[in-house]
């Protein structure tokens, strides 16, 4: 009489964890491209290899004699990888494998750039940053001062735009392997000089000071960041854009301007603000719409909250 139960034929069991890492990779980039999370960085993605190891260590210890088990394991490094990716802790201080900032090749990077003012009448200043903490102010006497506790700034040549210029810092790709400490990096731009800001950022604590800046336009891209924004009074309609991640977003507008204030993103919340329209992703001061000068702020985020004074 046969034995009703299956034969082992010899084929290994296969682990979970990469199958695993596949999906939910391809749930976070699902879930950034609809707006649930914000912008998710491929480098901050490639900065968790260390977990593929402990992936493959936990198959290869007990996918075949514990599947259950391995299961189980495999998922909580997932979750451990999934939060790292939208939370980029600074309180940890385990020393990290991770990249950020710009490819600048080979070439001069330094700890402190500068750009002197050159009769330019307006200036629009590009700022890629990496995992850093950022300061980013007025008081410059030229068109831009700006330093870090790394020798890790490039600043480009001026590229002419009348009646102004167009600067691009970039704080340059770095290896932080065996080090557990963020970069410190402070930006001066000249006040009285008009200003189109556009920063773009990977895990940052940015405290970004406009309020006595000339400032026609703000553009912020970050990852996981806190960011405290203070907005100067408006000559016209100033726009501000902000994209992030998981954070915490704080927006000091100018008293006694009129403003607006919109929330989109998965899982977010809008906090203060007032004013005579006011919703969960919403708030609009009285007399914002016949205004002339005015703060128009547009958040899009992810797993953020977002407080308006």
């Amino acid at each position: 009489m046969s034995d009703p139960r299956p034969r082992d034929r010899g084929f290994p069991r296969r682990g979970f964890g990469f199958p695993l890492a596949l999906i939910a990779v391809g749930l976070v980039v699902l879930l950034a491209n609809y707006g649930l999370l914000g912008p998710v960085s491929w480098l901050s993605l490639l900065a968790l290899w260390p977990l593929i190891l402990v992936l493959i260590g936990i198959d290869l210890l007990l996918a075949h004699r514990a599947p259950v088990l391995a299961l189980a394991g495999d998922v909580a490094v997932i979750v451990l990888g999934l939060a790292l990716v939208l939370t980029q802790p600074s309180w940890i201080g385990v020393p990290a494998f991770s990249f950020s900032g710009t490819d600048c090749g080979g070439a001069d990077r330094s700890t402190s750039v500068s750009a002197p003012r050159d009769g330019a009448k307006s200036v629009g200043l590009h700022l890629a940053a990496g995992a850093t903490r950022l300061n980013l102010s007025g008081g410059a006497s030229g068109l831009l001062e700006a330093s870090s506790t790394e020798p890790d700034l490039r600043l480009l040549n001026p590229t002419p735009r009348a009646p102004g210029v167009v600067l691009r810092l970039d704080q340059c790709l770095r290896s932080s392997f065996g080090r557990g400490e963020t970069s410190q990096m402070s930006v001066k731009v000249a006040n009285d000089v008009p200003l189109s800001l556009d920063v773009s950022a990977g895990a940052a604590t940015m405290d970004v000071d406009l309020r006595d800046v000339a400032v026609t336009d703000v553009r912020i891209s970050a990852g996981a960041t806190t960011l405290n924004l203070f907005l100067p009074k408006p000559s016209g309609d100033l726009r501000v854009a902000v994209s992030s991640g998981a954070s915490t977003i704080n927006v000091q507008l100018p008293p006694g301007v009129e403003s607006r204030v919109t929330l989109s993103g998965g899982l977010s919340t809008l906090n203060g603000g007032g004013g005579i329209f006011a919703a969960r992703n919403a708030t609009e001061s009285p007399g914002y719409a016949a205004a002339k000068d005015r703060v128009t702020v547009t958040v899009s985020a992810g797993l953020s909250t977002v407080n308006v004074r």
